[in-house]
């Protein structure tokens, strides 16, 4: 089984590609701190830990299973969910170089 600090790091990962700001804090045990930049900024913590013999992500804020920890672009798929804004697009290159 993995460790929950190398799932974060996957994590982490997967959430920077996808556009969030991600940044693992070396706790005990470890979390990841993700946000969005908004406008408007909104921010989350997620912990890894064992229940039932297997690894899950978790929100810490409410104790809520996010997801099992050996599905990262599944979780990825929820946190970008929670945290970014519906009908937010990121702009691509070709419209902001043409403004």
């Amino acid at each position: 089984m993995a460790n929950p600090r190398e799932r974060l790091e996957t994590l982490a990962g997967a959430l920077t590609a996808a556009g969030l700001s991600a940044r693992l804090a070396m706790d005990d045990p470890p979390l990841l701190h993700v946000r969005f930049l908004g406008p408007p900024v909104a921010q989350e913590t997620i912990g890894c830990g064992e229940q039932d013999g297997e690894l899950w992500f978790r929100w810490v804020s409410q104790e809520v299973l996010l997801g099992r920890a050996d599905d990262v672009p599944g979780a990825a798929e929820r946190v970008r969910y929670v945290l970014v804004p519906p009908g937010f697009s990121e702009p691509d290159a070709e419209s902001e170089g043409k403004r």
